[in-house]
């Protein structure tokens, strides 16, 4: 399996080659709102949750044999959690494994 490019995974995906700014637009994720994902007043728990569903998405819709060999993602079955004596909230565990070489000051993803 080759590398896959960011793009390939989020549409929008772009980096402005002068700043390092990556940027990538709401409409990668779902069920998530402008609102939710504000800078300063939105909830970056939402924000873990819409990259880990859409990585977990993008990885699963992928066929068996186009998956990469140096990552995967496993994406666990919701739990009850009790939250001030309340049992309401799903707790969803996410993995996300990438193989890493180890050079002296720095790990380094392993090509494909």
């Amino acid at each position: 399996m080759a590398k896959i490019a960011p793009s390939t995974a989020f549409s929008t995906w772009a980096i402005d080659a002068g700043t390092g700014v990556i940027t990538l637009n709401i409409s990668d994720f779902t069920g998530v709102s402008a609102a939710e994902l504000h800078a300063t007043t939105g909830d970056i728990g939402v924000f873990i949750r819409a990259i880990n569903d859409k990585l977990a998405s993008f990885y699963f819709n992928l066929g068996t044999a186009d998956r990469p060999a140096r990552w995967s993602v496993i994406k666990g079955t919701g739990s009850a959690v009790a939250i001030n004596g309340a049992v309401n909230p799903q707790r969803i565990p996410y993995t996300v494994n990438v193989d890493v070489a180890a050079p002296a000051a720095q790990y380094e993803i392993v090509p494909e």
